[in-house]
This record gives structure tokens, C-alpha cells and sequence, in this order.
């Protein structure tokens, strides 16, 4: 083989490995529950409706009770819109902090967007 082809095949396996690379996120960091005496709030990662057609990762906060660890509710923060030309895990978008502020849980996303979550209504809020 040449060494003008082995230099081709070189720079051909190298871009593709970067390609490829670039385009996997890194694994997002958990997020801490929050806890009270009867519920855990937590944010997971990976969530799948049954009785949804669409698919997001990310976005959603979970509720369940301390001692039987039941799910009280899901409830989906925010929307991600993906662009199919593109992979769909370097679009998604993942919640980074929960807090309880008395009876709305302050959510952090990768963005920085803040959403307000009233633990009793279960609406919505964006901003704090």
C-alpha cells in the first residue's frame, strides 16, 4: 500500500471516530431527589409513556410516596423539539436541579431555564 493511501485511510478513521464522538453526549449527572416525610421528588432521565406516540428524554418530575414507593404522578416540565436531521441525544435536554420552595418544586434545566411546578396543582410555571 502507498503511503499516499495509508495516509487516506489514516485521516478517513480518524474523522470518522471524531464524527462519531462528537455527535454522543456525555451521560447527564443525577439529579439529588428532593425528600419530605411522605414524598420523593425526583427528575429521571429517561422516561417512557405508554400512552404516548412521542418519545422525550428528559423533562420530567416524579412523584412518589416514601414508605411504598408508588408514583403519585409524572408530570412533564417542558417540551424538547428535535430536528430529525440531527441525533436525538445531542438535542435532548435534562433537568440539572430540583428544589422545594413550600409548595412548588423550582426546576433547573440544562438551558438554565427555571420552571415553577405547584406540587398541588401540578401546573406548570416557567421562571421562579
Amino acid at each position: 500500500m502507498s503511503n499516499h493511501k495509508k495516509i487516506t485511510l489514516i485521516l478517513f478513521l480518524f474523522f470518522s471516530i471524531v464524527s462519531t464522538l462528537y455527535a454522543m453526549r456525555v451521560a447527564p449527572k443525577e439529579v439529588k431527589p428532593v425528600k419530605t416525610d411522605d414524598v420523593i421528588y425526583s427528575a429521571p432521565h429517561l422516561f417512557i409513556m405508554s400512552n404516548s406516540e412521542s418519545f422525550q428524554s428528559g423533562g420530567y418530575v416524579m412523584a412518589q410516596d416514601v414508605k411504598t414507593k408508588r408514583i403519585k404522578w409524572i408530570v412533564q416540565v417542558y417540551v424538547t423539539e428535535y430536528d430529525r436531521k440531527l441525533e436525538a441525544d445531542v438535542q435532548d435536554v435534562f433537568i440539572t436541579d430540583i428544589k422545594l420552595d413550600k409548595e412548588k418544586l423550582i426546576i433547573k434545566d440544562e438551558k438554565h431555564r427555571l420552571f415553577s411546578l405547584d406540587i398541588n396543582s401540578l401546573e406548570v410555571q416557567p421562571g421562579n
